[in-house]
């Protein structure tokens, strides 16, 4: 239930819309380009655990939680970190020069 909570915010932080339910912020995510078919299949995935834990008293054994951990991470450093490490990188790599044209 908590990843499930994670997911939420980390989808609203990515774009999606805050009142939409889980599947239609998937594809708005999806069709943002924010993540790719095959992390929309593992983020659909992920949901559907949280809500088997949730509604219906599943509970995932170590292994399967450190994926569900696992996954969870990748999309919030994907959404939450990567960017802004990105554009500092951005910043700091210098410009190629400029050719001579003959």
């Amino acid at each position: 239930m908590g990843v499930r909570a994670l997911l939420n915010r980390t989808f609203d932080l990515a774009g999606a819309d805050a009142g939409a339910d889980f599947d239609t912020k998937l594809r708005q995510l999806r069709g943002a380009g924010t993540v790719g078919e095959a992390e929309l299949e593992t983020l659909r995935v992920m949901t559907d655990a949280g809500s088997a834990a949730g509604h219906r008293g599943w509970r995932p054994d170590p292994d399967q939680l450190d994926t569900i951990l696992d996954a969870a991470e990748a999309l919030l450093h994907c959404v939450a970190v990567q960017p802004a490490r990105t554009a500092r990188l951005r910043g700091a790599v210098p410009p190629r020069p400029t050719r001579q044209r003959r």
